[in-house]
């Protein structure tokens, strides 16, 4: 694609995420179970400056010196990174969770490890501040292990 360095999020997600937060495919689909780490989801921006002119689906790029190709299967509305006046939506790449549903990744043999390896969990609801107190209990219902760092709307 390019020689010129980027830096950007690199994010992970469950089939539906998208429709979850409320974020459009503009083309392409969404994850399936049994998606690789390979087949990727771009935002908009990304594809529009790699791919002007033509679709990023089916399109291929690796990192420089990298062997491992990630194929593009679908493209995302962009999020605006810093607030909604920023005209120009960020370059963003989602892969899938490959934790499948109601399973729980394996505990990490380094303590320090399972310190740092956090999830961010976004919520959509038509009430989210009476919500967001409820929130630790009902994680925790699903799985006690989990600590919750932070909530907030």
């Amino acid at each position: 694609l390019s020689d010129k360095e980027l830096i950007f999020p690199i994010y992970t997600a469950w089939p539906g995420y998208f429709e979850a937060l409320g974020l459009r495919l503009k083309e392409g689909r969404d994850f399936a179970h049994g998606d690789t780490a390979n087949e990727v989801v771009i935002s908009e921006a990304f594809a529009r400056d790699y791919w002007p002119g033509r679709s990023a689906v089916g399109a291929q790029f690796r990192f420089a010196g990298g062997k491992t190709w990630k194929t593009v299967i679908g493209v995302a509305t962009d999020v605006r990174q810093f607030d909604l006046d920023d005209a120009n939506g960020a370059y963003e790449w989602f892969q899938p969770l490959r934790t499948p549903p109601g399973r729980t990744a394996p505990a990490a043999p380094d303590a320090m490890a399972a310190i740092v390896d956090y999830r961010t969990i976004a919520v959509r609801a038509t009430d989210a501040a009476a919500l967001i107190p409820r929130l630790p209990a009902l994680v925790h219902e699903v799985d006690r292990r989990v600590v919750i760092w932070e909530t907030d709307l």
